[in-house]
This record gives C-alpha cells, sequence and structure tokens, in this order.
C-alpha cells in the first residue's frame, strides 16, 4: 500500500535499537585478522563459551573432548600487540579473535621419541595462564578454564586450511565467491600449514586459494582446484610477563 495511507500509531511506533550499541551482523563474513603475537584478554563469561562435547580419536581409542568457542558473545579480545603490528593496523587492539580451543590430545613429540599426548588447552592454562593442577576429566578441564576467567595471556595467531577428502568440494562460482561441487567430487585431503600459505603483494596472507592439491579421476590425476579458505589457531602460548613493553 501507499505509506501515505497508513495510519502509524506513533505511541506503539518508536524504534527499540540502541545506535549505540550495534553488534556486528551475524552470519556476516568477517575478514580474518592476520597472523601474529598479540596478549589476549579472556571472557569474563567463559563458563557459557563451551561447544557441544565431541567425539574424537585419541591414541587409535574414541574419546569425547570438549572445546571453547571465542565468539562475540563470548569475545577473545586483543588487549597488547608488538609495535610493528600496531604501527601496521592501530584498529587492531580491542579486535576479537574467532577461535576454539579444545582439550584434545595430539602427539607433540620429536621425531624418533616417545608418543607425548598433549592438548592446545593445556598449553593455554599451564604455559599461558601458569595454572598448576592436573586434569583428569573433561569437568576437570571446563572447571579449570572457567577459572581464568578475564585472565591474560600470550598466543601466536597462525592460518590453517584443509581440503576434506570426505566432504563434496567447494568449487570457484565465477563471481568473487565458491559453491559446492555440482559434480559432488570430493576434495583430496591435502592439509595447509602457515609456511605454504600465499602472500599478496604487501606480504599479507591470502584468505582464500585455490587447492593444488591432486585428486584420481578416471586414467590418472588431476589438479583438485577445491575452493578453500583459512581458518585460525592458537599455539606458542606464553605468559602475559611476555608483552611487557608492548604498550
Amino acid at each position: 500500500m501507499d505509506y501515505r495511507q497508513m495510519k502509524l500509531d506513533k505511541a506503539k511506533g518508536k524504534t527499540a535499537t540502541n545506535y549505540e550499541n550495534i553488534p556486528e551482523q551475524r552470519g556476516a563474513n568477517v575478514p580474518l585478522i592476520q597472523p601474529g603475537d598479540f596478549l589476549l584478554e579472556l571472557p569474563k563469561n567463559i563458563e557459557l563459551a563451551w561447544a557441544e562435547p565431541f567425539d574424537t580419536n585419541v591414541d587409535d581409542e574414541q574419546v569425547e573432548r570438549v572445546a571453547v568457542q571465542f565468539d562475540p558473545e563470548h569475545p577473545l579480545v586483543i588487549v597488547a600487540a608488538p609495535v610493528l603490528v600496531r604501527e601496521t593496523d592501530p584498529s587492531i587492539i580491542g579486535q576479537m579473535v574467532r577461535v576454539r580451543v579444545a582439550n584434545n590430545e595430539r602427539n607433540r613429540a620429536r621425531r624418533g621419541d616417545p608418543p607425548a599426548l598433549v592438548s592446545d588447552m593445556h598449553y593455554l592454562l599451564f604455559e599461558g595462564l601458569d595454572f598448576s593442577g592436573k586434569p583428569e576429566e573433561n569437568l576437570d578441564w571446563i572447571l579449570a578454564m572457567n577459572q581464568q576467567a578475564g585472565k591474560r595471556f600470550v598466543a601466536a595467531l597462525t592460518w590453517s586450511s584443509y581440503c576434506s577428502d570426505k566432504k563434496t568440494r567447494y568449487i570457484d562460482d565465477g563471481q568473487g565467491g565458491s559453491t559446492e561441487d555440482p559434480d559432488k567430487t570430493k576434495g583430496c585431503g591435502s592439509r595447509y600449514y602457515q609456511s605454504q600459505l600465499a602472500r599478496d603483494e604487501g606480504g599479507f596472507y591470502l584468505e582464500r586459494f585455490v587447492c593444488s592439491g591432486q585428486i584420481q579421476i578416471e586414467g590418472g590425476t588431476t589438479e583438485c582446484g577445491a575452493a578453500l579458505r583459512c581458518f585460525p589457531n592458537l599455539e606458542r602460548f606464553r605468559l602475559e610477563s611476555f608483552a611487557e613493553g608492548w604498550n
């Protein structure tokens, strides 16, 4: 209808939005923060930041593990960074890092040494937050992390990517995005670590790229060509004191 014919009730039509407090749009494609060392502050409501428990394999055994998920409702915030990083991007301070930290163990032993199964959550607690204790079960890990609410630690933000050989790959849609392969071809299983990622002319890592792995086709192999994107990780956890002099 023509808006001029509307019978608007001014008493009921006041906008409820607080224009001084507008959260970022859900589902928006937020660019990743470029890799680097940062001083990070845990959310004060970390006890609400836990994802659903998940099953995984550890040392050939099916186990359940837990992960804390940092997001806009439970933000992990950058509070300091090295001088060069701040000079390159002054807005980096106060930005939120979207990442999850889990207690699923991986072998961290050097080649030739006996296996040493340790989780990222272990390194965060013991190396980054100087935790003392020996969590034995998932609930122990949850309670230990909850005790760290609002505390700070230093970590390296890194990127990695994975071309799943169990899921249908995504391919370039020709319009600057990607779409699921209509042929239902799966990815190749290639993993990409930060040292293998491409950079632009300014030295910044590219968040999206084309997989260069190989997939089997009739009569041989061909380049995978899946459209991949990078995902953030935290590693090299250190105490807050490591960041002295960054401000």
